[in-house]
């Protein structure tokens, strides 16, 4: 029984570990990419930046993208972790 209880725990970590990386990655390319390439000015001015203005009009434009990549996949990006 115990192995039994270890290994649905072992596959729901599993899962929702490996839902958490899609969401991260989409999140970064959202935010930082363009046309699937990082835009590492982009990059590099969040990582030095006080104020991180970049960040929040690359995050708008990133919502917008978000919305549209929701509607196609149909709430792939809901997550309940």
């Amino acid at each position: 029984m115990g192995k039994q209880f270890a290994k649905g725990q072992n596959e729901l970590y599993l899962e929702s570990y490996a839902k958490m990386i899609n969401k991260f990655t989409l999140e970064f390319s959202l935010t930082f990419c363009d046309d699937g390439i990082i835009n590492w000015d982009r990059r590099v001015a969040f990582n030095s930046s006080r104020d991180r203005p970049i960040v929040a009009r690359a995050r708008r434009k990133a919502d917008i993208k978000a919305k549209a990549v929701k509607e196609i996949v149909g709430g792939f990006l809901d997550t309940d972790v």
